[in-house]
């Protein structure tokens, strides 16, 4: 099956500390819709998810490289 950039996206990008090119994007789901093309998405945390602490909006996120 063809999916959006033929990339599995990570919707849990918004409770993780690492900043990376797979996070599923407010962005990136309109540019899936103008292509028509599905979206593939982790079904759990993949491995190098990092838990934000709660309670801590100041906390850094890292980017993986």
């Amino acid at each position: 099956m063809m999916c959006y950039k033929d990339m599995t996206y990570c919707s849990f990008y918004k409770e993780c500390a690492v900043i990376c090119d797979r996070a599923l994007t407010p962005e990136i789901r309109k540019e899936a819709a103008v292509f028509g093309l599905p979206i593939c998405k982790f079904m759990g945390k993949p491995d190098c998810f990092k838990q934000l602490q709660r309670g801590r909006r100041d906390e850094l996120r890292y980017k993986i490289n």
